[in-house]
């Protein structure tokens, strides 16, 4: 397995080897055991899980964010348009 390979595995599939799928698995130990650099992504790796999980869950969402998520992505955004027709409107007179 390449580096490359093993910090895609990690950053997919987690910190945790046996969450990691059993092909990938094997030859990600193997690397491990022999390679101090990729002992450091997957300590990395770790360390930013612990870092998220030692924070606040409790914080939400505002009220209507997937709403004006999925408004935008989709185009529906009357007022994303208007900004857009505003500016184009600007550099026509300007």
């Amino acid at each position: 397995m390449t580096m490359r390979a093993f910090q895609d595995l990690v950053d997919r599939c987690g910190d945790n080897p046996a969450n990691w799928p059993g092909d990938e698995r094997t030859a990600a130990e193997a690397l491990l055991a022999q390679s101090v650099k990729a002992r450091q992504i997957l300590a990395d790796a770790q360390r930013l899980g612990d870092g998220f999980a030692a924070t606040n869950t409790d914080v939400k969402a505002p009220s209507g964010l997937a709403d004006r998520i999925f408004s935008a992505a989709l185009g529906s955004d009357d007022d994303a348009d208007s900004d857009l027709d505003d500016k184009s409107s600007a550099k026509s007179r300007g």
